[in-house]
Order: C-alpha cells, then sequence, then structure tokens
C-alpha cells in the first residue's frame, strides 16, 4: 500500500522510517458448530511492518485465538477460552466489545449486562486474554467469573522526579494505534503487561433485574507521577479495584436503566436512563450521567464524549417519532460538562450537541434522508499570558438517497457539508459521492463501485464517511483537503465451498490545509481475499 509514500524509501537509520513492507496481510479462520462450540484465529500485518516480527512472542505481527463453547452443563452457560469481550452493567467499569455511535434506535441506550462473545477485532490492544465463564446458578440467579492476563503496546520512560530508586520505570501512555512500523513503535509493543479478574451476580424479577460486580485490575509498571495538570487525577497506582451496581426494571411501558460505580477511594461513576414509548409511532429516550474526575476505569465503554466514564456529567434527550409509516423523525439533544481539565482545555468546560434527521423509507424501492447536527464546545486559545477557552463551532448538514432499481442494483448517493468557526476562522467543506452497487441470488458474481469527490480548508472541516471493503473489513476515514476518491469490490462464489474478492481503491490529494501536496499524491491499493468454508 502507498509504495511511493517516502517513509518506505528513506534510511532505516531515521526513527521515522518504516521498517517493514508496503503491503497488508489479513488472514481469519474460524470453524462454528451453532449452540454448540466455535473457535477461530485472526492474523494481520499492516502496511509498514514486518513480516516477521523479532519483537513478536508468535513472529506474526498480530495474532489472536479463541475457543468458545456454548450450553457445557447445566450449570456453564458459555465458557471463553482466548480472546474474547466481556460487559458488566452498562461499562462504566468494564466493555471491550464494539457499539455503534449512532442511536437512532433508542433501544441501544440500554445494554445487554450479560455480554460475553469471541474476540473477532483488529484492535490490538483492546481484547481480554484468558477465561471467562457465564453461569446459571439456578433461582432466576447467573454470575460471570473471568480472569485476563496479556501484554499492551505503551511508551515507558524514568521520571522526572528525584526518587529513591533510579532504576524505576514509569508508564507515559498507553498507544491504542495497535502500529509496529517504526523503531519507536517497535520499541512500544507489549510493554506493559496488565490483568483483570472479576466477577459479577445478577438475580432476575419477573420484569426486572438487580446486578453486582466486582474487578480488580493490575498493571506491571507505575503509572508516571510527573503530569501534566489535565492528568492530575489518573490514577498513581498499579492495582486497582472497581465494585458497581446495575439494573433495569420495566413498569407499565416505562424501562429504567442504570449502573452506579465506585473505586477502592469511593470515586463515583453513575448513568441512568429512562425509554417510554409514546403511542404506536412514538419514542423517548433520557440519559443521565455524572462521572467523577477520579474515577479511572480503563477498560471502561459508555455514552460520553469521549466514550469513557470519567470527567464529565451531562444529560441526553432524544425523541423519535413516525408521521407515517414511511416518514421518520429523529431528533436529539445532548448537553454535558467537564469538571476538570481536558487535553488542550485549561479549565472546565461546557459542550452541547442538537441533531435532527427526517426520513423517508418506502421498503425495497428507496430511502432518503436530510440530517443536521450543530455542535458547540470549548477549547483553548492561546493569549499573551495564558490560555482561555472560546467555543468552537460545527455544524453538517448531509443529504442521502438510495433506489433500488431492480432486484440486483441499487444506487446511492451522498452530498455532505461541514462548517467550522472559531474566533480567527471561519472554515468550510463537502464531500460528495455516488455508489452502484450490484447482489443477485441468481449470480455468483457481486460488487459495489463508488466515485466521488471532497474539498474542505482544513482538518478542521473534516467528513467521515463508511466505506465498503471485502468480508470482515470496514473503513470509516476521515476526508479532508482536496482530491478524489474512488473503488471497486468485486466478489465472486466459485463454489459453495469457495469464494474470492478483489478490491481496488485510488485516492488523489491535491491540497491539505490550503497548502498543495507532493507530487507524489495518487494513493493506490489493491486487496486480494480468499474465503474457504469447510462444509
Amino acid at each position: 500500500q502507498f509504495p511511493n509514500d517516502p517513509q518506505f524509501n528513506i534510511s532505516d537509520s531515521l526513527n521515522s522510517a518504516f521498517q517493514g513492507t508496503p503491503d497488508k496481510m489479513f488472514m481469519r479462520v474460524s470453524l462454528n458448530n451453532p449452540g454448540v462450540y466455535s473457535a477461530g484465529m485472526v492474523v494481520e500485518k499492516d502496511a509498514g511492518e514486518q513480516w516477521w516480527a523479532k519483537t513478536s512472542p508468535t513472529g506474526v505481527d498480530y495474532l489472536s485465538a479463541y475457543v468458545f463453547f456454548d450450553k457445557v452443563n447445566r450449570h456453564i452457560k458459555s465458557l471463553a477460552i482466548g480472546d474474547y469481550r466481556m460487559r458488566i452493567g452498562q461499562g462504566l467499569i468494564l466493555d471491550n466489545s464494539f457499539i455503534s455511535s449512532s442511536f437512532l434506535d433508542l433501544g441501544f441506550f440500554a445494554k445487554s449486562p450479560e455480554f460475553l462473545k469471541p474476540y473477532h477485532s483488529l484492535q490490538e490492544n483492546k481484547m481480554l486474554r484468558g477465561v471467562a465463564m457465564n453461569l446459571d446458578l439456578g433461582q432466576h440467579n447467573t454470575a460471570n467469573i473471568f480472569y485476563s492476563k496479556s501484554r499492551i503496546d505503551a511508551n515507558l520512560n524514568e521520571s522526572n522526579l528525584e526518587v529513591s530508586d533510579p532504576n524505576l520505570i514509569f508508564l507515559s501512555s498507553i498507544q491504542s494505534s495497535g502500529y509496529h512500523r517504526t523503531k519507536s513503535e517497535i520499541e512500544d509493543r507489549n510493554s506493559l503487561g496488565v490483568s483483570y479478574r472479576g466477577i459479577t451476580f445478577k438475580h432476575d424479577y419477573a420484569n426486572a433485574y438487580l446486578g453486582c460486580g466486582l474487578v480488580n485490575s493490575y498493571q506491571d509498571v507505575v503509572p508516571t507521577s510527573d503530569l501534566a495538570p489535565y492528568q492530575l487525577f489518573l490514577p498513581q497506582i498499579r492495582n486497582q479495584w472497581h465494585g458497581t451496581i446495575f439494573h433495569q426494571l420495566n413498569y407499565k411501558g416505562v424501562l429504567v436503566f442504570g449502573e452506579f460505580a465506585g473505586d477502592q477511594k469511593l470515586n463515583l461513576a453513575a448513568m441512568e436512563g429512562l425509554l417510554k414509548g409514546l403511542g404506536k409511532y412514538a419514542d423517548i429516550a433520557i440519559v443521565y450521567r455524572n462521572f467523577s474526575p477520579s474515577f479511572q476505569s480503563s477498560l471502561s465503554q459508555v455514552f460520553s464524549a469521549n466514550g469513557k466514564s470519567q470527567n464529565e456529567k451531562g444529560v441526553l434527550i432524544g425523541f423519535n417519532f413516525f408521521i407515517n409509516k414511511e416518514c421518520r423523525i429523529n431528533l436529539s439533544w445532548n448537553s454535558w460538562q467537564h469538571p476538570w481539565l481536558k487535553y488542550r482545555v485549561d479549565l472546565p468546560s461546557h459542550a452541547q450537541e442538537f441533531s435532527a434527521r427526517f426520513s423517508f423509507i418506502r421498503k425495497r424501492k428507496w430511502t432518503t434522508y436530510l440530517q443536521y447536527i450543530h455542535r458547540i464546545k470549548e477549547q483553548n486559545t492561546p493569549t499573551d499570558q495564558v490560555n482561555i477557552l472560546e467555543n468552537l463551532n460545527n455544524e453538517s448538514i448531509r443529504l442521502h438517497a438510495e433506489v433500488k432499481i431492480n432486484s440486483d442494483w441499487t444506487w446511492r448517493a451522498r452530498a455532505e457539508y461541514h462548517g467550522f468557526m472559531d474566533s480567527k476562522n471561519h472554515e468550510s467543506g463537502y464531500l460528495i459521492y455516488q455508489d452502484l452497487l450490484f447482489k443477485s441470488i441468481e449470480e455468483r458474481t457481486s460488487g459495489n463501485l463508488r466515485f466521488g469527490f471532497y474539498q474542505t480548508d482544513s482538518y478542521n472541516t473534516r467528513i467521515y464517511t463508511f466505506e465498503n471493503d471485502m468480508l470482515y473489513q470496514f473503513r470509516i476515514p476521515a476526508y479532508f483537503g482536496t482530491g478524489a476518491i474512488g473503488y471497486l469490490n468485486i466478489r465472486t462464489r466459485i463454489n459453495n465451498s469457495l469464494s474470492a474478492e478483489a478490491r481496488f481503491s485510488i485516492q488523489y490529494s491535491g491540497y491539505k490545509n490550503q497548502l498543495p501536496i507532493h507530487e507524489n499524491s495518487y494513493n493506490k491499493e489493491i486487496k486480494l481475499q480468499i474465503h474457504y468454508s469447510f462444509n
């Protein structure tokens, strides 16, 4: 991928030079007997990484594997060995599953508290690795027991403070990209050992449940103690305990759900939500969260500005209304504040977001919607003496249409505008693309084609969009600058067991941040994939 990128051609004595080849490799193997067991393995090498890495215990850059059993006996409902995903309650202290960032269906706010599944993701530092069990204790009681021990990418260094032990190593930051291309990225590979263990208990009632959980996390390096002010509340200990109580109640059509969690120092985090159907064609959701700046859980995943249960207090109100069977209106208002400082925010700050979508859908005919989002948040603006906060305004308008031409062909198009404004700048950008998709029950071959172009003043007006890819893969890139994109995906079924896929994509970049790009402005990529099913 991108063989003309200068990072592949410069001397490997430079820290920014890629140590590996420009190609990528991905392999997935799975074995399934639904309702009984499943097993799988994922292997990946990114562009710029080495084919055989000496710093990797397996030789390959990334390897994830699991064995998963369903209904082992009347007491063990499921058993995971290897890499797995798990959730406790609403995710305040532990949740490494994948969730959508769009909640047009308000029911997604209430998460299932007994989530235990194999790990399929390519995120290299998010898996739980060990063993976990979901137990049926009888009398409407269930429990989860789990243990995980792994190594993740992190930057370690010596503290700048005077300490009694000059050889003491501190954790500076955790690396989440999963890349091991340069010398510094390779040095960070698997440098931090982490472990998690815990137990949860849940009792089911007729229209409700009540549960509790306890989790211990441990890392083998002390977090750094010479922190920036916004990192003041980061835990300075290796060993942490978190406890939680979670609940759900369905009473006369009102669903109330939530979770209340704390650590060993009684730093607290809470989330409470309410879902209510307003007749046949309307529903409403209200979600309140209050996370202390001192509450820190590395594997939390909740609805918040940064996805974590820390340093945030706010409320969201969502409203869905069906005008008729074809027309739908989605409205949401989200207001929150950060009680303590954040990166590039030197004071407690506020933010709010309003979104509206009008959809018109005729089943098996067409889908179209118009969406508007306006977000205001505060960020530093430098002055001669100190940083002060200013409002950053972002607004986007999207028009999306999808038409079913016939049973085999579908046409899809989108136009999106993004505007950005602060005290000094007023920037804008747009993205336009159209897709042609072919999929037939009778034909062995299917595919899709996209062509589009974009123009934005800078990264401030970047536009994200979903891209179709090959089986088990997808992309959501951020486009900014001036350029054009195009790709072609083709998949053919050779026989009942064997299929082959190919993808060709090209991106032209002319300007970025209003500056011309160097002459190597065409990025091309060719991907091939074989899928074989053992019947």
